[in-house]
């Protein structure tokens, strides 16, 4: 019966792998491959102990996988109230301030304000 067991070190999660033993029993030697709470991994890491192997996920890696796409939806975000408040049309760009409000945009037929 395979078994895993995730231990989070200093600065990573290890995700351990061992195919022979009972769930969430290790071995001291696998014991022994668990991340100390001091222990600092800034890079991935991966390796093989008998009976199974370990993965070594840094947590700034998680952390960007966040931060990306929520910088992307903010940026998005700023521009569309930016164009909002300047009387851009958010579609096309196109400057609605002598328009009458509620009116659909003349250049690309997008939506009123």
């Amino acid at each position: 019966m395979a078994s895993g067991i995730l231990s989070l070190g200093g600065s990573a999660i290890r995700a351990a792998y061992t195919p022979d033993s009972p769930v969430g029993v290790l071995s001291s030697g696998e014991r022994s491959e668990l991340l100390s709470p001091t222990e600092m991994r800034w890079l991935f890491g991966w390796g093989r102990y008998p009976a199974g192997g370990y993965l070594d996920v840094p947590l700034w890696f998680p952390l960007i996988l966040a931060i990306l796409p929520t910088a992307f939806a903010w940026r998005l975000d700023t521009l569309a109230r930016r164009r909002a408040r300047v009387g851009l049309c958010a579609h096309c760009h196109y400057d609605r301030r002598g328009l009458v409000a509620g009116v659909v945009c003349p250049e690309c037929g997008g939506g009123p304000l």
